[in-house]
Order: structure tokens, then sequence, then C-alpha cells
């Protein structure tokens, strides 16, 4: 949490700095075994405020960290949805900084396979989702149909056959905003 207040600070040093910082002080935490989950959120997030500082050479192992988080499953007693959140957050600020994953397919198979499990994160799925389309440029096109079909196999877990079929076209708002942002960006 005091790096937070150090943010300013920080993102004003020499690149060198900022480098030395997150490789002795932050990336270490992704590798301490029972690392609390908070700590885990923080780092996520102290990555995420300095992903425009980071040297080129520090962003598969920020990517690589913040994927990892991003993974964490629940402990025992501790939701560690704000672990997952944060990570969502600094990949996103990653891929706005125009920091392109040397493979785009595991990160949208990780996505998608998780939309729709949990309902309080599939939004922060969605904009994760949204971000990595945003960044993808060319390479993004070719997943498109893996990424339709995935979605809506997940969706169709929670559709029930009904007579009526138009009640079954119903999907939540950031779903179909997904889709429409994917029309768009691919026309």
């Amino acid at each position: 949490m005091a790096y937070g207040s150090l943010q300013e600070f920080i993102q004003e040093q020499n690149p060198e700095y900022v480098a030395s910082f997150v490789r002795t002080r932050v990336l270490p935490i992704y590798s301490t075994p029972d690392c609390s989950p908070y700590l885990v959120a923080s780092a996520n997030w102290v990555l995420g405020e300095l992903a425009s500082c980071l040297p080129e050479e520090m962003n598969a192992d920020v990517f690589s960290s913040l994927l990892k988080a991003l993974a964490m499953p629940d402990q025992v007693e501790i939701s560690c949805y704000p672990v997952r959140f944060s990570a969502a957050g600094g990949i996103g600020s990653l891929l706005e900084n125009e920091y392109q994953p040397p493979e785009l397919l595991p990160l949208l198979q990780f996505i998608t396979g998780k939309i729709g499990n949990e309902e309080d994160e599939d939004s922060m799925l969605f904009q994760l989702l949204k971000s990595v389309v945003e960044s993808g440029n060319q390479d993004i096109a070719m997943h498109i149909p893996y990424i339709v079909s995935s979605l809506v196999s997940n969706m169709l877990k929670f559709m029930h056959p009904s007579e009526d079929p138009w009640s079954q076209v119903c999907f939540s708002p950031a779903f179909l905003k997904f889709f429409a942002y994917i029309e768009v960006s691919t026309t």
C-alpha cells in the first residue's frame, strides 16, 4: 500500500530505477508461497499503475505474473476476487501500453472459459476481453470464431428450453455490448 502513495515519485524516476523497483520489490511477491491475497492484489495494482513506465524487456515477466494472479483460486476462507480484479486491470494497462503477448489464444481461452462461472466476475472478464480485442490488431481476427463459439457455449448453459423462442434471446448487457463492439471493430 505504501507504494501507492509513492506512485507519482516512482513514475518520475528513470526506467532503470522503475525496473529495479519492480524486479526487487514487486515481482517477488508472486513467487512467495502462502502470500496474502491482499498483498498480491496490491502488487497487481502497482504493476498496472506502472505499466506505462516499464521497460519493454520486463513486460513479459509482468504479464506472466499478472496472468498467474488472474487465475488465483479462492482460498478456504478468503475470496481472491480482489486479486483477479486487480490482475485484470493490470493486464488491461499493459495492453493499453501496446504490450502484445506472445500468444493471445491462451489468454482468450482462460477469459472465455471463466465467463459464466461467477456472475460477479463476468463484467470484469468482459472488460478484459474487450481490452484484448482492442489491442489485438489483426492477430485477434483469427480468434473471433473461437471467442464467439466459447461465449455462446457458456451462455447456453443458462438458457432453459422454452416454447417461446424469443424468451431465450436475452443476454446480459455486458455480453451484448461486447458483441456490438466486435461487430464494429471487424468491419
